[in-house]
């Protein structure tokens, strides 16, 4: 049975260059180079990949980012033969075992209005759909997104141990 670890991405280049390939493969809109910067500098390190303990490839990551009492998701993207196995969950989990003490009040993130899959994963996660946003994806055909959010609450746990 396939298992997965999760590491941050915290000054490991290696690890940031693996998460901007995956990225490049899956979202349909790259992030800016600023975005990688976060994750590279950030020593709360929200930013993190998931590995496949066996074959040791990234099958997984998010960058996030603390931005007054919130924390933004800026993408979180899994390789396609790995989804519906945790890996998403599990980098839910550990961001949000970071945060919740810290005095974060919100986690937020943008969603494509038509991806139907990611809005539901979210929301079984407890995100809600914040604000519809007309032209949040402009460069896309279909341009419309929404702001989903999720409130946090310290007995919201999602229960990662990171241990």
């Amino acid at each position: 049975m396939t298992s997965f670890h999760i590491r941050p991405i915290y000054q490991d280049k290696s690890l940031l260059d693996a998460l901007r390939n995956l990225n490049r493969g899956i979202l349909p809109i790259q992030c800016p180079n600023s975005v990688y910067k976060v994750a590279m500098g950030d020593p709360r390190k929200l930013s993190a990949v998931v590995r496949n303990t066996e074959t040791c490839g990234i099958v997984g990551g998010l960058i996030a980012q603390s931005v007054s009492n919130n924390v933004v998701i800026h993408t979180l993207a899994i390789e396609i033969q790995y989804r519906r196995r945790g890996v998403g969950t599990l980098l839910l989990k550990y961001l949000e075992s970071l945060v919740i003490n810290e005095g974060i009040e919100c986690m937020q993130l943008y969603v494509h209005e038509d991806n139907d899959v990611a809005i539901l994963f979210y929301q079984k996660f407890g995100f809600h759909k914040a604000q519809h946003i007309p032209d949040c994806y402009r460069h896309l055909k279909s341009p419309g997104g929404f702001l989903l959010e999720k409130r946090l609450e310290r007995s919201s746990r999602l229960g990662y141990d990171r241990n």
